[in-house]
């Protein structure tokens, strides 16, 4: 810290991390406890001060960050201001509102298969009201009777062609509803849902959007449990990266045993789903994270912190960190003054403390 500039007075009652708190907030232009906050442990017991992110090649100078400590509190919490928040929904999956491109042939197909039933009706009611073809015989006292033909009636043609285009549709409507509901999504609604465990995707995009199309994607680089790999080449100016799912998807009970106990047995895996980027994200966490706060950019992506509500303390505490697009601020909002922790232990030693 001696490069630092200006040093407040110290504070004999401060803990360690009050302290530093105190020094960053001194020195605001190097914003130290804001890109404090936007790193990932390498493991969780790591101390605060340990500035090694668990991303290789990320330093300390590479995020920047978009929030601010407006103050310092008690029990090695800050409050934070001006990061983009969003809820994390547990109890189940709710469809997802979504729309696409409007196209004179969609809409047409569309208001087809609307208009089938009135098609029935119209044929059944057209074709029993109107009189049916025959002849029509007139006697004759002086001779043999006179059989004149009956024409065909307007009404008759007109309910069998609305017969045949009703079923028409009923054959075609299968085929057309899938054309219509496959394709891009030019927007969805924003959502974050999270499930315990490696989750089924597929699965998921089913129960969200009712057909599984593979628009639900894994992350590439979201977590330290995302894997990718190079696709084709399109042109001289490189490969696309693209997602592959997670080596936990395959994993036996006692595979997961076994990771657990590497990182302290205290973790359980989650997945984290984002309708909006329609992307999953598989995580390591010892609670279910109820909420994201975009706290930071670093690589072309936002830092997203994982938080926990602690309501003994009334604070946040970070559980894990995440990447994710950019484009994910846009569906959140800006989130006024909270109480954050770095860590959960901190909080446990307030409770023992009481």
């Amino acid at each position: 810290m001696g490069l630092l500039r200006r040093r407040p007075p110290v504070k004999a009652s401060d803990e360690d991390f009050e302290a530093f708190a105190r020094l960053s907030l001194a020195n605001d232009s190097d914003r130290l406890l804001e890109r404090l906050i936007c790193l990932l442990p390498h493991r969780r017991s790591a101390p605060w001060h340990e500035w090694k992110d668990a991303w290789k090649k990320v330093n300390l100078w590479d995020i920047e960050p978009i929030i601010q400590v407006a103050a310092i509190a008690d029990n090695s919490t800050v409050v934070l201001d001006g990061a983009y928040g969003a809820t994390i929904h547990w109890r189940k999956l709710h469809p997802v509102a979504f729309s696409k491109r409007k196209t004179a042939w969609r809409e047409a197909v569309k208001w087809g298969i609307r208009l089938g039933a009135a098609y029935f009706l119209t044929a059944v009611i057209l074709i029993a009201e109107s009189p049916k073809p025959g002849n029509t015989t007139i006697k004759n006292p002086y001779g043999p009777n006179i059989v004149i033909p009956r024409p065909t009636s307007p009404l008759l043609i007109i309910g069998i062609i609305s017969l045949i285009l009703t079923i028409f549709v009923l054959v075609y409507a299968p085929w057309a509803m899938l054309k219509i509901y496959r394709g891009k999504f030019w927007s969805t609604q924003g959502w974050f849902f999270g499930i315990e465990g490696c989750a089924d995707i597929a699965q998921v995009e089913k129960c969200l959007f009712a057909s599984n199309h593979h628009r639900l994607k894994w992350s590439t680089n979201g977590s330290m449990l995302s894997r990718h790999h190079l696709g084709r080449l399109h042109n001289e100016n490189g490969r696309e990266c693209l997602p592959e799912e997670p080596v936990a998807a395959s994993w036996t009970r006692g595979q997961f045993e076994a990771a657990r106990r590497d990182r302290g047995g205290i973790e359980r895996l989650y997945t984290l789903i984002d309708t909006y980027s329609m992307e999953a994200t598989l995580f390591w966490a010892e609670v279910p994270p109820t909420a994201v706060f975009i706290c930071g950019s670093e690589g072309g992506m936002k830092r997203a912190i994982l938080c926990s509500f602690d309501w003994k303390t009334n604070s946040f505490v970070r559980e894990t960190v995440v990447r994710m697009k950019t484009m994910v601020v846009d569906k959140m909002s800006r989130v006024e003054r909270f109480r954050f922790a770095l860590s959960r232990k901190d909080t446990f030693q307030v409770e023992e403390t009481h």
